[in-house]
């Protein structure tokens, strides 16, 4: 439970060395999202920032977790123990390992030996546990293999023209916990023995600093972080010039955000399009204008294969007929953790079934075309309604809730819910947020919030979720 942070990526190669099965989890996440998922995953160690000690410790009753490793922001310099203690007693957190059952990172590594120990595996165990809704929306974990990200992240190095091996220089503002920053920002990156600078967090102003000073020439986002470099006054042409592509994914690029980056950038902004339980990567746009084809998320990489199917009959549909997107290749998941139905329902006649609606061209380009299954896109992150109406129904005061999506604009969608009050009970819009953000991830929480009364409810239901990815 780590932001982009050195010990993320030492402890992400460690575990590999060692033949563990990693399950990261967002830092944003409250007490009751990381118990689920350390139930579900059956981790047995966790790799937690200072920050999130008390969520973490509050989370691990009844779980499987045997220890907790505690990091600071400051484990990554090469401060003296003592100054740390100070800095940390200075800020009002306690020092890292001084709780019953917990490590400090610094304490770990003052106990390694010099050789490390590897365990063997093949490559094509789980290694990676990403969680996710998938179709239905209930929280689970996609399982890919060695294989799976290995594969993904030699097909996405593909989309780059004229790699320079030995020489990019890639600034990973995605986050490293979600399998899109993992693949493109870290994997793909090391492989292609690239310089990897990481960022906490985005903000906007540190992101254009940070391009020009380090001379970044690969540039991964998604449209919310394009939209706010072209709305940022300090945003100049000569701060991307050292940029050689720019890719965007993870949520729908429209055509009016990639004109308004290209015209600032100077450059091509390519579209892409993938999905958790692929690694994530299945399409690209090569990023020269060329080549570049509007409204498409491009063809698929190499080694994979893309059909849009018929939803009843599973079988190919003719260019230009929209059904639904599928997928076959090497960086398909292995399946569900421990969910065989579930798996099932996705994977059929060897195809991984998206759930988004597409069409192809002619000439193998991918389009798009809305979703069948319920998610909203709130900035690159997903919120699926069934997961927020199941919190938001088992509050006391609320009879029914129902959540849907709101476009908004470069930012993908706003969550809108639409309560009805318990009988004799009243709730208020400050109360629901503040029982969504105790049992959820603050980005989960609804925007805009519609109390009804009971005949209100009635005569005018709410349109239906169909937000787009």
């Amino acid at each position: 439970m780590l932001p982009n942070v050195p010990q993320f990526v030492i402890a992400y190669l460690a575990a590999i060395k060692l033949g563990a099965i990693l399950a990261p989890i967002n830092p944003m996440s409250v007490a009751r999202e990381i118990r689920m998922q350390l139930t579900d995953s059956g981790a047995e160690q966790i790799l937690a920032l200072d920050l999130f000690l008390d969520s973490v410790s509050e989370a691990a009753t009844g779980t499987p977790l045997k220890g907790i490793v505690v990091t600071s922001a400051l484990d990554c310099l090469a401060f003296p123990r003592r100054l740390i203690a100070r800095l940390s007693h200075r800020s009002g957190r306690p020092a890292p390992g001084r709780k019953p059952g917990v490590i400090s990172w610094r304490d770990l590594l003052s106990q390694s030996k010099e050789e490390a120990p590897e365990a063997p595996y093949s490559l094509d165990d789980p290694v990676w546990l990403a969680y996710t809704g998938g179709v239905n929306g209930r929280a689970k974990a996609a399982a890919l293999s060695h294989r799976n990200l290995v594969a993904n992240a030699i097909q996405v190095l593909s989309l780059v023209p004229n790699l320079q091996v030995g020489g990019e220089r890639v600034l990973a503002a995605l986050p490293l916990s979600q399998t899109f920053g993992l693949t493109a920002c870290l994997n793909a990156a090391l492989i292609a023995r690239s310089l990897v600078v990481l960022l906490p967090k985005f903000e906007t102003a540190k992101v254009l600093r940070e391009i020009e000073k380090r001379r970044i020439t690969v540039f991964l986002g998604v449209p919310a972080m394009f939209g706010t470099i072209c709305d940022c006054p300090e945003a100049r042409q000569s701060q991307l010039e050292s940029v050689r592509v720019f890719f965007s994914g993870g949520a729908p690029l429209t055509s009016d955000l990639q004109r308004r980056f290209e015209d600032l950038a100077g450059k091509p902004l390519a579209n892409c399009y993938g999905l958790t339980e692929a690694s994530p990567a299945v399409t690209g746009m090569p990023p020269t204008l060329a080549s570049m084809k509007p409204g498409s998320v491009g063809k698929p990489l190499p080694g994979a294969t893309v059909a849009v199917l018929d939803a009843r009959t599973l079988e190919p549909l003719p260019a230009g007929q929209t059904g639904e997107l599928a997928v076959k290749g090497p960086q398909v998941m292995l399946g569900y953790w421990r969910a065989e139905e579930e798996t099932k329902e996705v994977i059929r006649k060897g195809w991984l079934l998206t759930g988004d609606l597409a069409s192809l061209d002619e000439d193998g380009f991918v389009y798009l075309a809305g979703r069948r299954k319920r998610m909203i896109n709130v900035g690159g992150f997903k919120v699926y309604p069934q997961e927020l109406e199941a919190v938001l129904n088992s509050h006391p005061a609320i009879r029914s809730a129902v959540v849907t999506g709101i476009a908004n604009g470069y930012r993908g969608e706003i969550v809108k819910a639409v309560i009805t009050p318990a009988a004799g009970k009243t709730v208020t819009r400050a109360d629901v947020v503040a029982y969504c953000r105790s049992q959820l991830a603050r980005f989960k929480a609804p925007k805009i919030i519609e109390i009804r009364a009971d005949d209100e409810a009635a005569q005018e239901p709410p349109a239906p979720c169909q937000p787009r990815r």
